[in-house]
């Protein structure tokens, strides 16, 4: 990443002003703490903009504030008036409401009980359909029984990491300027566990790998490197984290580097 054009480019001005969008803040909170000379640079900006604040403050005139409790006390009586006007206007309509509400929910409790019924039948189809279905795995080579277990023991490591209520799920987004990347990242901060679940991210050049970086007080700590596309599988297990602020993706050379070096790809809060 180019330090200089970064900083150069205005949006650190923006972030100190409060004038970018949350994604762009994100970024710039998470750059920051890959790169020092940009969280210098930010702290540099906050001390110059607060100091011109201070010297270019300007009193509000005397008076000023008893004026506004005044007309805030004229605003709050003509709206006692208003609401007894409208509570009365109101109470004649109410039984007329009250019936129409009535039929709603008689309507609502038919269409539950009719939505009800098809899943009934469509549980019992699908129920039918497992019960062939194993019939003929029993019938199976035991080559084909030995894929199908290891299928079945795949898929419920994928469901145990995904449904661990103690898991946090971080929801990567794009950065600015990069194509979509639809990635999950599950951790656990008891077991440290950390796992990663591609679904779109774009497939880069053979000499390159995406790296996982957990964001600790500011340091970017290595999580390992995961595979896209083809080479990429339902969950891919990373490096332990025992803490991270945020986690953030970058685009570095195959097998990874000790060093986050490329351009951010993603990141997202914990």
């Amino acid at each position: 990443m180019n330090v200089k054009e970064y900083i150069q480019s205005g949006i650190l001005e923006n972030y100190v002003l409060g004038s970018v969008s949350d994604q762009e803040r994100r970024e710039v909170e998470c750059i920051a703490s890959i790169y020092p000379e940009i969280r210098e640079e930010l702290e540099s900006l906050s001390v110059s903009m607060n100091a011109y604040a201070e010297i270019h403050r300007v009193n509000p005139p005397t008076g000023l504030k008893q004026k506004i409790l005044a007309e805030l006390e004229d605003l709050s009586d003509a709206d006692e008036l208003q609401n007894v006007v409208e509570m009365r206007a109101a109470s004649a309509g109410v039984w007329k409401y009250a019936v129409a509400a009535s039929i709603a929910i008689v309507l609502v409790l038919s269409f539950v009980l009719f939505n009800t019924m098809n899943q009934v039948d469509s549980l019992s189809e699908q129920l039918s359909g497992a019960l062939s279905q194993n019939q003929e795995l029993s019938s199976a080579s035991e080559e084909d029984q030995a894929l199908i277990k290891q299928l079945q023991e795949a898929n419920k490591a994928y469901y145990a990491v995904i449904k661990d209520p103690n898991n946090k799920i971080v929801h990567m987004h794009e950065a600015e300027g990069k194509p979509d990347a639809l990635t999950l990242v599950y951790w656990n901060p008891t077991s440290k566990e950390v796992y990663v679940q591609v679904d779109h991210m774009h497939i880069p050049s053979d000499e390159l790998q995406y790296q996982l970086w957990a964001i600790v007080d500011g340091e970017a700590i290595d999580a390992g490197v995961f595979e896209v596309g083809e080479d990429s599988t339902a969950l891919q297990k990373m490096k332990p984290t025992e803490k991270a602020d945020a986690f953030v993706v970058t685009l570095e050379k195959r097998g990874g580097v000790p060093v986050a070096e490329g351009e951010i790809y993603a990141l997202g809060n914990t």
